[in-house]
């Protein structure tokens, strides 16, 4: 189904992982190999690793920290207002419109 409307509440890595385990749960897969991810990838697989360790065989954290900083998190707040000052953001409801393309190239050099 579609989305109706932007999400709200807070999504926490944890989250994200414990959402992932249930997903594998429900694919009857118990232990994973490796878990390997990159920036917000590399946190969920420390995550994992940590609450999850007797599903994950080993785990790669790539350019990721445990926590977010509050230097990465100004970055993210602007990049964030850079895609929601694109008169196509929309309140984050892209279904029927187009895409906020200026704010997104706005903000990704600040992400890199």
């Amino acid at each position: 189904g579609r989305r109706q409307e932007p999400p709200s509440p807070r999504f926490e890595v944890y989250d994200q992982v414990a959402a992932q385990f249930a997903l594998l749960d429900h694919l009857e897969i118990e232990r994973l190999h490796a878990c390997v991810g990159a920036s917000l990838g590399g946190m969920q697989s420390v995550c994992a690793a940590g609450h999850f360790s007797e599903r994950v065989g080993k785990f790669v954290s790539i350019s990721a920290c445990a926590k977010s900083f509050p230097g990465s998190m100004a970055f993210r707040h602007a990049q964030r207002q850079a895609i929601m000052s694109d008169p196509n953001f929309n309140g984050g409801n892209y279904y029927d419109s187009e895409l906020p393309a200026s704010g997104l190239r706005l903000s990704r050099p600040l992400g890199t």
